[in-house]
């Protein structure tokens, strides 16, 4: 899975590009890295997975992410904002992946335009 974690201090965000296939080995790792990133910084994340693949990526896996990942777990994780930007082909996953983490109390929202992302993750 190939992505790249960056702290954006001019925007006040953990900005995460996915541009390879993701997928259920790569994911927890790449949360965990993001979120770290995120607490350390104090500012929210934006995933971006519009040049993802994510025909891999089945509505179980999403669904067992905030479940299973420890540092989602965490108290501190309700605190912390996560935009997911995607492409339209993608939303119904998407929608799923925001669903089943506002479930567990996480701030998730996903969008298809990068500025309606950024407003609300500093709403």
């Amino acid at each position: 899975m190939a992505y790249s974690i960056r702290v954006d201090a001019e925007r006040r965000v953990v900005r995460v590009v996915v541009t390879d296939r993701c997928d259920l080995l790569g994911a927890p790792g790449m949360i965990t890295s993001a979120r770290q990133a995120a607490a350390a910084s104090g500012f929210g994340m934006l995933y971006d997975v519009r040049a993802a693949r994510l025909d891999d990526l089945q509505r179980t896996d999403v669904f067992w992410w905030p479940r299973s990942i420890p540092v989602l777990q965490d108290v501190a994780a309700r605190r912390v904002r996560a935009a997911v930007l995607h492409a339209p082909e993608h939303r119904a996953i998407m929608q799923f992946w925001e669903t089943a983490y506002r479930n567990v109390g996480l701030q998730a929202s996903a969008f298809e335009d990068e500025e309606g992302a950024l407003r609300w993750l500093f709403e």
